[in-house]
């Protein structure tokens, strides 16, 4: 992409792909722990249901209220 002299002549085409892909992974590495932190706090929330239903799942059940109660 070639910018006009009036905005900083030239730049470097690829500094800006690498810039747009850093943005990109930035912006997708955030929605991903986001989104993880979303089901932490479903799981504390609603977790002691899933344990009802399956027992199994109170051994992991148990830490996440632990941590989530602090």
């Amino acid at each position: 992409m070639r910018w006009p002299r009036a905005w900083g002549g030239q730049r470097n085409e690829r500094g800006e792909a690498e810039r747009l892909l850093m943005t990109t992974l930035v912006r997708l590495t955030a929605d991903l722990v986001a989104l993880l932190h979303g089901a932490f706090v479903l799981f504390v929330a609603l977790g002691g249901l899933l344990v009802w239903r399956w027992p199994r799942l109170a051994w992991p059940h148990l830490p996440a209220v632990a941590c989530g109660a602090r």
